[in-house]
């Protein structure tokens, strides 16, 4: 059973079973925790986005800042967060994708793609259909799965958090993880990575 707080169901696991063992294979390979601090070379998190997160509203290069992955990596990873069904390949024009601008009160986020000043799609990230929320500090975006199998059962979940960084970066955190007993064997796993986009003027 899934409980849905920000997060659609995805397609590519329409069938509980096929999710649970795929969560079931992440733990029966041992289970790890992988959770780097935050760069010390990254400017500082800003302490308050105020109350609903309104301060993460603003314009971001859609690159990601130090890597060589995609230019339109923030497009995709935010569509990532309400559909890995694999149809968000198709469903935006992501090659054209320079800048994402970002409009949020909690618990209302709204991304939207733009090719210089072309408008050329929205991601609804918040409320009617989601519910983010705010804790003052970070946009928290999160799903949950329990499941149960023969002589298995667990429970998985992942997170994407929205930050800004004091030099008006967009930081982002995304991770997931899953905690689960096998053959009466408790077994956990955990894990997130960062990334950092920077702001237009």
């Amino acid at each position: 059973m899934r409980f849905q707080l920000a997060r659609r169901t995805r397609s590519n696991c329409a069938h509980a079973s096929v999710c649970l063992m795929a969560m079931l294979a992440v733990l029966v390979s041992g289970g790890c925790v992988d959770h780097p601090p935050y760069p010390s070379s990254w400017s500082p998190i800003s302490p308050s986005l105020g109350p609903n997160c309104s301060g993460l509203s603003g314009t971001f290069r859609a690159q990601r800042i130090g890597t060589d992955v995609a230019p339109w990596d923030l497009a995709q990873e935010l569509d990532r967060i309400v559909d890995e069904s694999g149809a968000n390949l198709s469903r935006f024009d992501f090659h054209r994708v320079t800048d994402v601008r970002l409009d949020v009160a909690a618990p209302r986020a709204t991304a939207v793609l733009l090719a210089g000043t072309e408008r050329i799609g929205t991601i609804e990230l918040g409320a009617p259909q989601y519910s983010p929320t705010c804790d003052g500090r970070a946009l928290k975006l999160l799903w949950l799965e329990v499941g149960a199998a023969p002589f298995a059962a667990g429970v998985g979940h992942e997170t994407t958090m929205l930050f800004r960084a004091e030099d008006g970066s967009l930081v982002m955190r995304t991770g997931s993880g899953a905690v689960g007993v096998v053959l009466l064997v408790p077994i956990g796993d955990s894990y997130y990575s960062w990334a950092r986009y920077s702001a237009r003027p």
